[in-house]
């Protein structure tokens, strides 16, 4: 699943996802609570989501999610680069952070350490 407030954002990560073999998306969210809304009817294995949202944040969204679902890894994906923001996300149970300006690779790669577990 995918949460971001910028469609193309959403868009884009779509398209690069669906172009692996391995990999689909099976829904994507524009906010916090859509995604929460979403992820009680669908399965996945993995949350790409956004720190920066309207109404709930990622890092609200990150806690109730490992809250409910604790097997769901998320991986966060943000423009956020200060320390003090990767710090709280992984302390509050991210599986992972990536800062948005990453080259495509760097973000499949990251996909699928954490689906690894790493």
């Amino acid at each position: 699943m995918i949460a971001d407030d910028h469609f193309l954002i959403r868009r884009g990560l779509r398209l690069l996802l669906e172009g692996e073999p391995d990999l689909k998306v099976v829904a994507e969210a524009e906010n916090g609570q859509e995604l929460l809304r979403q992820i009680t009817e669908m399965k996945c294995d993995l949350v790409i989501l956004d720190l920066t949202m309207p109404g709930l944040d990622g890092l609200s969204t990150l806690d109730r999610i490992k809250s409910a679902y604790p097997d769901v890894y998320i991986l966060i994906l943000t423009v956020h680069k200060n320390q003090t923001f990767i710090s709280d996300a992984l302390s509050r149970g991210a599986d992972g952070y990536v800062i948005k300006e990453e080259q495509e690779e760097i973000i499949l790669h990251a996909v699928r350490r954490v689906l690894a577990g790493q």
